[in-house]
């Protein structure tokens, strides 16, 4: 309900620092120590003067680095000059990272500020990201938040009702937003504030209300100076008053009142600086990494203490997520800063995932503890998931100290039980001989736990009079099954087909003519043009339906701003050229054959057997090439690809091209724990971890492993892998007569996995297919063999399980900040009702129902009575009764 207040303009002075941007992290730090002592000085100088900042990471250095400055800030915010507000780690980019991050973003930041300055602030901000997920509305109230600030995207970019209004996430929650008018969150050059006063003067006095004009200057936009408070002065005695504001009151008062009086703004706000999503693809890349490593390590911690009794490692965990969440600020992960900033990164965020190794072999290692002896070459696969599942899982292991060990003999997988298990040797993936091998097989997962497996060395099987010895072969060439009448290429040639496993018939599934390469598959068809190497036809064996309606896997080349941010274009320029396959000898140099030998075939299977076949495809373009591989599994509805590219283009962008055969009028992508629909044709959008389209009927997905950056257009997908503008560098574009530095040049490796069926299927499945890149199985081979005096967590338990909805999914599992509850959150994926059935090992299972795309999160704690479970919010605080 609005409230009666009077025009006046609320000086807001903040500081907006980088800690990385066009400076490397220790010049950040010490430019975050200058500008928080200039503001304590003026603090003391200026008896009027109010300050406010946010970002948790600052107020950390400055505790560590200037511990008596830290006690300075202590007594300002205790008198409430200087205030405390957004209460995040640090400004992230807000498009990208996973919704965990988020969650972490906000609780590590909050916790910091509750625990040293008793303070919860109750306004989030953003001032600087390069737009806004459609589900930050839900993270905002479950961590008690009731009004947001930003300030892209700008009105030329996005129109909103009005710069207060109310802001409502894809699962309905809402809160009040404000875009402040002031244009920027600056007033640099301080000449202008005069300027910037007078225009926020005349906005309070045309809308009769309270507006802020957010002030500061030096250090990228932020800090205040003696000068520029001296001419505050001087304005003073104008009309509207001024008078120096607190951000939190402001909103509290004004914003979230008045907000209430405006139509809601549902879903995203986007976008800006579309060239982001791409720019600097390594730190991208490894951002996801860091960020499954993170969400593994600290689920297999948490589970060794809560069953096992283990020390959890809460300290190098809150260091796992600290470096990480450093490396999302909004100039690190969306590519905008300068070469020294992504080494710094790279360091960072490199020691982040080490960590995260460390302590999630102590945590594995413990939950594989046996009282029984091993035998030698057991394996314990790991599942991080609440869900049993049967997936095609690869082992990558040493057989043996030296390859004579395993030359010539048999190597058998098999289960607990001592069952052989079909499996397939991948010698492709290696240039090892027998030294290393790979050995593909399809795993039971077991819900939130440990599945045994054996590898035993064995004599091969004896031979009937009269019989031909086989061996493993898993290589099977292209040309050389064309000789074939039928184009066949036989899977016992391919590999060896198993006298001592069960394996079903695999004969004829994988066939080549002088044309193409044909994958057959118990679901899908796979087609590819040998004179293009394109996927020329994906077809569903069970329905008939054709998904591609042109050839697709195309690398397209496409022209592009110099610009590290995208240069202000909503989507890249024309097609300049296209990666196509080599001629023979310019093959040869690629492949590293110079002995005059034949060239590798541009165009092959380079395994074949009972649980899949891969197809290779080498191109090039100009000075770049490109292998990629196809995996197609023999049992699932879906085939993995492996883009290994070496990127020498300036100037231009590159993306992968499907044409679909699915028309309409939306696509559905990813966002932090949900999922959104766009119009398409919108150009260059940001996607999470998978973009779906579908016609109402049928759907094709395609899942990444950290590419940010999707174009729809029509009924074709376009998945932009690198960019190559030049780092950043004020306007971007390449300085004349020098060979400028050019972001993501080199080598890189994409995965992808293409997912195809009816819509509800491929729709159900898509979260899964997101976990199998970002966190998936992991395994040990190499466990200690003797007993152990503790036993872990038997194989085949299951600690964790749901049942239900297949749509509700585990976002986390960790020990509460307060050292005394297993966290548990969950979060619905499918977009409409759901329940589940959660049961954690040892404890009464827990019936939850949730609205679409809810988030809930639960403590679960040991007392007298038992193991209790009760609902939290994001920060971890119970719940009152019955709210959820």
């Amino acid at each position: 309900m609005r409230t009666t207040q009077r025009p006046e303009v609320h000086l807001i002075c903040q500081a907006h620092i980088d800690p990385i941007w066009i400076w490397d992290w220790e010049e950040g730090l010490c430019e975050a120590l200058a500008t928080f002592e200039a503001a304590a000085d003026l603090l003391d100088a200026f008896p009027d003067f109010v300050f406010n900042h946010n970002e948790s990471l600052l107020y950390m250095q400055v505790r560590d680095y200037r511990p008596a400055l830290f006690e300075r800030i202590r007594a300002h915010v205790a008198s409430g000059r200087w205030v405390i507000t957004g209460g995040w780690y640090l400004q992230p980019d807000c498009n990208l990272p996973l919704g965990e991050s988020f969650a972490r973003q906000i609780l590590l930041g909050r916790e910091f500020f509750r625990r040293e300055f008793g303070v919860e602030p109750r306004t989030a901000l953003n001032f600087d990201s390069f737009g806004h997920h459609g589900n930050m509305p839900q993270f905002l109230r479950l961590a008690g938040y009731t009004s947001y600030v930003h300030f892209r995207p700008t009105p030329g970019e996005k129109d909103l009702p009005d710069f207060l209004y109310t802001w409502e996430g894809v699962d309905g929650s809402r809160v009040a937003a404000l875009r402040p008018p002031c244009v920027w969150y600056c007033s640099h050059p301080a000449s202008r504030i005069a300027d910037k006063i007078q225009a926020m003067r005349d906005l309070a006095t045309r809308r009769n209300l309270p507006v802020t004009c957010f002030w500061g200057a030096g250090n990228h936009g932020g800090g205040a100076t003696r000068a520029e408070l001296e001419q505050i002065r001087k304005l003073s005695r104008g009309t509207p008053r001024l008078r120096h504001g607190d951000l939190e009151a402001y909103c509290r008062d004004v914003v979230t009142p008045r907000a209430a009086d405006q139509p809601p703004v549902r879903g995203e706000l986007q976008k800006c600086f579309t060239g982001c999503y791409t720019s600097a693809i390594g730190v991208k890349l490894r951002n996801r990494r860091a960020e499954g490593m993170a969400l593994a390590a600290e689920r297999y911690a948490a589970l060794a203490w809560w069953f096992l009794g283990e020390e959890y490692p809460a300290e190098a965990l809150r260091r796992v997520w600290q470096d990480l969440l450093y490396c999302q600020f909004h100039d690190i992960l969306p590519g905008s800063a300068i070469r020294e900033g992504f080494a710094s990164a790279a360091e960072i965020v490199g020691r982040s995932v080490t960590t995260s190794r460390e302590v999630m072999l102590k945590a594995q290692l413990a939950l594989a503890r046996s009282r029984s002896p091993k035998r030698p070459l057991t394996v314990r696969v790991f599942n991080p998931h609440p869900v049993a599942r049967r997936i095609p899982a690869i082992l990558d292991i040493q057989l043996a100290t030296h390859p004579a060990f395993v030359h010539g003999k048999h190597i058998a997988l098999l289960d607990a039980q001592g069952r052989p298990l079909a499996r397939q040797l991948l010698a492709y993936r290696r240039n090892t001989e027998a030294w290393r091998n790979t050995i593909l097989f399809e795993a039971e997962l077991c819900p939130c736990g440990i599945r045994e497996y054996r590898i035993e060395i064995q004599e091969p099987p004896r031979l009937q009079d009269g019989e031909e010895a086989k061996k493993d072969m898993p290589e099977a060439e292209g040309p050389d099954a064309a000789a074939s009448p039928e184009g066949f290429v036989p899977a016992e040639r391919a590999e060896l087909h198993d006298r001592t496993c069960t394996v079903s018939d695999h004969a004829r599934w994988a066939f080549a003519d002088r044309e193409s390469l044909t994958v057959r598959a118990d679901r899908i068809e796979a087609t590819f043009s040998r004179a293009t190497g394109h996927l020329i036809s994906l077809r569903d064996r069970h329905t008939g339906r054709e998904f591609l309606s042109a050839p697709s896997g195309s690398l397209l080349v496409r022209a592009d701003t110099n610009n590290a941010w995208g240069g202000n274009q909503n989507a890249y320029g024309d097609t300049v050229a296209a990666f196509a396959l080599p001629a023979p000898d310019d093959l040869a140099a690629l492949c590293g054959q110079h002995d005059g030998s034949d060239p590798t075939p541009a165009v092959r299977f380079v395994a074949s057997g009972p649980l899949a076949t891969v197809v290779e495809v080498i191109s090039a373009t100009g000075r770049s090439s490109a292998r990629t591989r196809y995996m197609i599994h023999r049992h699932q509805a879906y085939l993995d690809i492996e883009v290994l590219l070496n990127w020498q283009e300036r100037c231009r962008a590159l993306q992968l091209e499907f044409s679909t055969a699915l028309a309409g009028e939306t696509y559905l992508t990813e966002i932090p724990h949900a999922a959104i629909a766009r119009t398409r044709g919108g150009g260059e959008e940001p996607c999470g971890r998978w973009t779906m389209l579908a016609d109402g009927t049928h759907a094709l997905a395609l899942i990444n492993h950290g590419t940010g950056g999707v174009e729809i257009s029509g009924k074709t997908l376009r998945q932009s892998l690198v960019r190559s503008a030049t780092f950043c560098a004020g306007n971007g574009r390449p300085k004349p007569g020098f060979m400028n530095e050019h972001m993501s040049l080199g080598e890189h490796i994409f995965r992808f996995r293409v997912a195809v069926g009816t819509e509800a299927e491929v729709r159900q499945a898509l979260p899964f297919h997101a976990d199998d890149l970002t966190l998936p199985f992991s395994y040990l081979t190499n466990i200690p063999l003797d007993p152990c005096a503790e036993a872990g967590a038997e194989a085949g338990t299951r600690l964790l399980e749901f049942e239900g909805d297949g749509q509700v999914h585990l976002e986390a599992i960790k020990r509460s900040e307060d050292g005394r509850a297993l966290v548990v959150r969950l979060a619905e994926r499918g977009g409409r009702p759901a329940a589940v059935t959660l049961r954690l090992h040892g404890a009464p299972p827990l019936a939850v129902t949730f609205g679409p795309y809810q988030m809930q999160t639960f403590r679960f704690e040991r007392g007298a009575a038992g193991v209790l479970a009760a609902a939290c919010d994001l920060l971890e605080r119970p719940l009152p009764q019955g709210q959820a």
